[in-house]
């Protein structure tokens, strides 16, 4: 199963760049519903279940597979990690620190960092050409991520897709009141066209 929802990394804050990666990491690892990160891994681990999240450049993406059997457990875990994540303050950490070493290690490879600065040339002060470092990251906060995560993640302009052998009337039916009552998101996409800085040395 799939769900895309608007918004991505140009939803970043100006002066909190990495923000909907970190967010995006924090919601997977941090725990959901009344499960705390440890349990609602081992949760996941007894049914087989694979869950996942990431911040795409236009929207996010939060993904699972299971068994056919388990596809009930599997929704029930999924709509607690889309709809109340733990963002464990541990775990949020942990994911902070693995952000900012894969930036680091970004800036430290020539082709990664030239297309970095190059994205950066082309689209300048718009979204677009925002991107986080490993001091940006750092700087962030859990109150910052639960903000972002408050103002962004919603159902308007969601998609959710699901393939496999099913009763699709039951898992309508299921979907219909897991997610009954998820409020929209407070912010859209800061969809704007580029604004290139012109010709920039580095």
């Amino acid at each position: 199963g799939s769900l895309r929802l608007p918004g991505g990394n140009v939803s970043d804050p100006s002066g909190k760049e990495g923000l909907a990666a970190l967010t995006a990491a924090a919601l997977r690892n941090g725990g959901a519903g009344r499960l705390k990160p440890e349990a609602f891994d081992k949760a996941l681990e007894n049914k087989a279940i694979s869950m996942g999240c990431a911040s795409e450049a236009e929207d996010f993406n939060a993904t699972f597979s299971c068994l056919a059997e388990d596809l009930p457990s599997a929704l029930g875990y999924f709509a607690d990690l889309v709809r109340h994540p733990g963002f464990d303050d541990k775990r949020l950490a942990t994911d902070q620190l693995d952000q900012a070493d894969e930036l680091k290690r970004v800036e430290d490879t020539p082709d990664s960092i030239t297309r970095v600065l190059f994205t950066k040339s082309l689209f300048g002060r718009s979204p677009y050409g925002r991107w986080g470092s490993p001091s940006s990251m750092k700087k962030l906060s859990v109150k910052d991520v639960r903000n972002f995560y408050s103002a962004h993640f919603g159902p308007r302009g969601s998609l959710l897709v699901i393939t496999g052998k099913f009763d699709e009337a039951a898992v309508l039916a299921s979907l219909e009141g897991l997610f009954k009552g998820w409020k929209g998101q407070s912010k859209t996409p800061a969809y704007q066209d580029a604004e290139p800085l012109g010709p920039t040395i580095y």
